[in-house]
């Protein structure tokens, strides 16, 4: 009997140790678009394979965690309408989770690409700059950080 009661507050702990509040999901969001920002920079680089590998597994996790407790009424719309960046609300219309954080990876990479690749007048820079601005970028972002 004594081992029912120690399992059972046990599972009550274990399960209120891993609520999340709507802030802590807003911060699951604002990591999962900083991560797919990592990624895109991570994919201009020949040594962060890896670290393309590890960042998308945090990009894609965060993102579908706070997707699943927004679509659940988990988020306040306060989070939503100033924590949360307003790329989440712009991805809103999708058919599944999925699709949605393929947008945001879409828009991260279209991001990436007019930092990395163009100057103020739209113009592509050499390789040699862009080489630079993706190292630039990637370390500016902290993305080995995340």
């Amino acid at each position: 009997m004594r081992g029912i009661w120690i399992l059972a507050i046990t599972s009550i702990f274990s399960c209120d140790a891993n609520a999340q509040t709507s802030a802590e999901y807003a911060l699951m969001a604002k990591r999962s678009v900083a991560a797919f920002m990592c990624v895109s920079l991570a994919a201009g680089l020949e040594d962060k394979h890896q670290e393309y590998n590890r960042l998308f597994g945090i990009a894609y996790n965060e993102g579908k965690r706070f997707l699943e407790a927004a679509m659940q009424g988990k988020v306040s719309q306060h989070d939503m309408g100033t924590e949360v960046p307003m790329i989440f609300s712009l991805s809103g219309d999708s058919p599944n989770i999925d699709f949605m954080l393929g947008r945001i990876a879409a828009k991260a990479d279209d991001e990436v690409f007019k930092k990395v690749y163009l100057d103020d007048q739209r113009r592509t820079f050499p390789a040699d700059i862009v080489r630079n601005n993706f190292e630039d970028q990637y370390r500016q972002h902290n993305c080995d950080l995340l």
